[in-house]
């Protein structure tokens, strides 16, 4: 792989940066559930596609941003890993509200939470980065909690196993692809460079540890999401 592509940044934990990211999501979610609370269902879904439309022109400028400073390239810039496919259900179950998409995004996010509390911005450290990498992550979790507290979506029973197994498939098709492409989508090379607890030893181990802390986290965030459907906010 080209390291001279991207200089991948991680952003230190309790930095004052990390701060911004983490305190700047609760306000940004906290205000959108607060700014629909009391609006009748179809405004609220004119909204979740006003949502899905931010989200979708955010994707593609940082494709665009990328091709114009000669930094797009199918090694890195693809929409390959959890993350980029998560941003792309998120803006197809607000428009949708298809329920196996949504059921896919909601297990998907657990990976957004770790990316803000984690975070490693694979496109570089600049200012564009840093924005766009809030609103992508961001997106994630805001079209998962919108879709369940305000299109009125909720997670069927043991959806989170069959989640679980629908992302095994994922495994089979990504190695050659990654072979091809000599790439590390969705990190089954290399192992990222952040400090996550749940990477434990080199490859191929670590992939075993991602793959028992994916079941777990499928399973909280299906709870997450059943519990917050029984709620009013």
């Amino acid at each position: 792989m080209d390291s001279t592509i991207y200089k991948h940044h991680v952003v230190e934990i309790l930095s004052n940066t990390w701060w911004i990211m983490n305190l700047g999501l609760i306000l940004f979610l906290v205000l959108i559930l607060q700014f629909t609370k009391n609006k009748n269902l179809e405004t609220r879904i004119s909204i979740g596609k006003f949502i899905a439309l931010f989200i979708l022109i955010d994707f593609l400028f940082n494709q665009f941003w990328m091709y114009y400073n000669g930094k797009w390239s199918a090694t890195y810039s693809l929409p390959l890993e959890l993350c980029s496919l998560s941003v792309l259900l998120g803006i197809f179950v607000l428009i949708t509200k298809n329920q196996f998409c949504y059921e896919l995004l909601i297990c998907w996010g657990a990976g957004a939470v770790h990316s803000f509390l984690t975070p490693e911005i694979t496109t570089g450290g600049t200012l564009i980065n840093h924005i766009d990498y809030f609103i992508s992550h961001g997106g994630i979790l805001l079209s998962g909690i919108y879709a369940t507290t305000r299109l009125g979506l909720k997670p069927r029973n043991k959806s989170w196993l069959k989640v679980f197994y629908w992302t095994q498939l994922t495994i089979p098709i990504m190695i050659p692809l990654n072979y091809f492409l000599n790439s590390n989508y969705m990190y089954l090379n290399e192992k990222p460079l952040v400090n996550n607890p749940f990477i434990i030893g080199d490859w191929p181990y670590y992939i075993i540890g991602l793959e028992f802390a994916g079941l777990l986290h499928f399973y909280l965030f299906f709870k997450f999401h059943e519990w917050l459907s029984k709620k009013t906010f």
